[in-house]
C-alpha cells in the first residue's frame, strides 16, 4: 500500500492552541504585555495560506473578549486541494484566564492521504511558530474512502 492509495474525504486539520492573558499578580481585568500574541502569531499565517484578510486578525477580536457570544471568522485561502479551495475558520474565545484559539483548515473534496501536508505549509501550525504559553494541540480528520487495497 503506498501512502497516495488512501484517500479521505473531507479533511481538516484543526489547531487548538491556549495562551494565558491574565495571572494572578495583576488587578483584576488587567492583560498580560503578551496577551495578544496569540493573535499576531495567527495574523502571520496570513501569508503561508495566502489569506490577506487575516493579517488584521487582531483588529477584529473584540478587546475585552467576552467568554460568550464570539463569532467565527471565516476565510478562504489561495491554496486548493484536488481542485477545491481551503477553508480557514478562526473561533478566539476567552476561558477565564486564557484566550484560546480554534483554527480550523478544511476542504469539500476527497484528496490523497499525503496531501496533508497542503494544511500545514511551511510548518507554520507547529508550537514554534504558533509559541501559544500553555500549549497546543493539532487534530487530524479523514473520512476514509474505499479500502487500502484498492
Amino acid at each position: 500500500m503506498t501512502d497516495t492509495a488512501l484517500r479521505l474525504k473531507n479533511p481538516s486539520v484543526t489547531l487548538y492552541a491556549f495562551h494565558l492573558c491574565q495571572d494572578l499578580s495583576q488587578e483584576l481585568g488587567q492583560l498580560r504585555e503578551d496577551a495578544d500574541q496569540l493573535w499576531q502569531h495567527c495574523a502571520n499565517l496570513s501569508e503561508p495560506f495566502g489569506i490577506p484578510e487575516l493579517e488584521s486578525l487582531p483588529e477584529k477580536i473584540p478587546s475585552p473578549l467576552s467568554q460568550t457570544g464570539n463569532t467565527t471568522l471565516t476565510y478562504t485561502a489561495s491554496l486548493q486541494l484536488a481542485g477545491s479551495p481551503l477553508t480557514v475558520q478562526v473561533y478566539p474565545v476567552k476561558i477565564h484566564d486564557t484566550y484560546a484559539l480554534d483554527l480550523t483548515l478544511s476542504c469539500q473534496n476527497t484528496v490523497a492521504a499525503s496531501e496533508f501536508s497542503h494544511f500545514n505549509p511551511q510548518g507554520c501550525l507547529l508550537a514554534s511558530n504558533i509559541q501559544a504559553s500553555l500549549g497546543q494541540t493539532l487534530v487530524l480528520y479523514g473520512e476514509p474512502v474505499g479500502t487500502p487495497d484498492e
